[in-house]
């Protein structure tokens, strides 16, 4: 979410999920010195938005750490392993009262709109994971991905899944 010259008097950039590690204050702050320049001098709204909005190009296209599970090195090594496949991961910390295979569901169908794929929902509360592939549950036997994760091993178990499902 971009809000440039708000009722404060400020421009904000919003950022949520696994982007908040990737796009740092100080990148917004210098990014937003120099769009509002455009938009003063020279009333391009449109070019400075989009300058905006590539701050987005440094968040990772296959994992998405909502709920901080994973070092920034073993978010960038499992998106290495994800890298040219149809395998993706959300980590969360699944507090909305739905299944984890809704939430799967529900971000599958958002990140895969134009394709099919298969994503891995790791929940960090009930140590659990759960797969969608093509859009349906897959009936995988989880149980050592699952032991992995209730010792708190969830890169080990996340790195497993994704070089199964790639093969």
């Amino acid at each position: 979410l971009i809000l440039i010259n708000n009722d404060g008097g400020e421009d904000i950039v919003l950022r949520k999920g696994s982007c908040q590690n990737y796009i740092s204050d100080e990148s917004i702050k210098n990014a937003m010195y120099y769009e509002t320049q455009k938009i003063v001098k020279d009333n391009d709204y449109g070019s400075a938005v989009m300058q905006l909005l590539k701050l987005g190009e440094t968040c990772p296209l296959y994992v998405f750490d909502n709920a901080a599970i994973f070092t920034l090195e073993q978010a960038a090594n499992l998106e290495a392993l994800c890298k040219d496949s149809t395998v993706s991961v959300l980590a969360t910390s699944n507090s909305t009262g739905k299944t984890n295979q809704d939430v799967a569901k529900e971000y599958y169908t958002r990140h895969y709109v134009k394709a099919s794929g298969t994503l891995i929902l790791l929940d960090n509360v009930t140590n659990t994971f759960t797969i969608i592939k093509d859009g349906q549950p897959l009936a995988a036997d989880l149980t050592a991905a699952n032991a992995q994760a209730a010792a708190s091993n969830y890169f080990a178990a996340t790195q497993t899944l994704i070089t199964s499902l790639k093969s």
